[in-house]
């Protein structure tokens, strides 16, 4: 695993009155997919803040050593039922949509083409 990258894609869908954030953590040739459903605590314009209500995995083992990979451990903890999730949205000048979970340190950015 010393010459493995560790690679994450996100995908957050919203349909009113929920949310789902789907993940895929990839390191080499081992993939891990989740998907976190959530319902809207609060949304603005600028702001969405989430509730973790359900998290389905494709293997309920650690994938990877989060020893090994701090970053890895650091997102998945805020990643449990009953957590809330703040995201910011980000202003852009394209057609990309923005945003920034507070709780992890994570900016995202999503382009609709």
């Amino acid at each position: 695993m010393g010459s493995d990258i560790l690679d994450f894609k996100e995908r957050l869908t919203i349909s009113e009155p929920s949310a789902v954030l789907s993940m895929l953590e990839r390191l080499g040739d081992k993939e891990r997919h989740i998907a976190v459903g959530a319902s809207l605590v609060e949304a603005s314009r600028w702001r969405i803040k989430i509730k973790v209500e359900d998290i389905q995995a494709s293997s309920e083992e650690q994938l990877f050593d989060v020893s090994r990979h701090s970053d890895l451990l650091f997102s998945r903890q805020y990643f449990r039922l009953g957590s809330i999730l703040n995201l910011v949205v980000v202003p852009t000048r394209g057609d990309a949509l923005c945003y920034y979970i507070l709780e992890v340190d994570r900016l995202r950015c999503m382009n609709h083409r």
